[in-house]
């Protein structure tokens, strides 16, 4: 009995999983985030962590498709078609990123987003480059302006910034390549990659 149970649950979350439109599932650490066709957003899990949308659903509605889907490993960051930024989740973890919203408003256009465990960087079409989340808030991205960033990369503590002339910035945790005051990048290579 407990098979045909389990069977029938199983062919009515197919059934649902079929009409859904669902084109892509985004995991983080607590809960998922589903893209569908229709450019919005549904997401479950850990309420705390990214699975309560409720204060963002009217921006992950599809009134403006959702692009891409970015995680830490407590929360969501969407980059939606008019090049703003949608964040939920774990607050701390770049949930919130409230503090940036003039930076992350579309007005300049987000054109990637880079994500660590615990925080997101996003770079604008003006080559600059806004980061938040946990160890993140007080990362001096000042020197990033003007069409100054060729590329973004992360690891789970930190991040690098490759410029056009070459330069690296870095931010995060040192022991995770977050400083590269004791590295040098300029030795035997002309051309750097990240």
């Amino acid at each position: 009995m407990s098979q045909k149970m389990n069977n029938k649950v199983v062919s009515e979350i197919d059934t649902v999983l079929d009409q859904s439109g669902v084109i892509e599932i985004v995991p983080n650490a607590y809960g998922f985030a589903a893209l569908k066709e229709d450019g919005s957003v549904v997401s479950w899990g850990s309420s705390e962590f990214g699975g309560d949308q409720s204060e963002v659903i009217s921006l992950l509605n599809g009134t403006i498709d959702i692009v891409d889907i970015h995680t830490t490993g407590s929360a969501f960051a969407a980059l939606r078609a008019d090049g703003s930024v949608v964040t939920w989740g774990h607050q701390e973890f770049g949930g919130n990123s409230s503090e940036y919203a003039l930076e992350l408003d579309g007005t300049v256009d987000v054109v990637e987003i880079t994500s660590s465990k615990s925080g997101f960087a996003a770079k604008r079409a003006d080559g600059s480059v806004v980061i938040w989340g946990n160890g993140f808030d007080d990362a001096d991205t000042s020197g990033l302006d003007g069409n100054n960033v060729k590329a973004v990369a992360s690891n789970r503590y930190a991040f690098a910034v490759l410029m056009n002339d070459g330069s690296v910035e870095t931010w995060g945790d040192p022991n995770s390549g977050g400083d590269t005051t004791d590295v040098d990048l300029y030795g035997s290579s002309n051309e750097l990659r990240i």
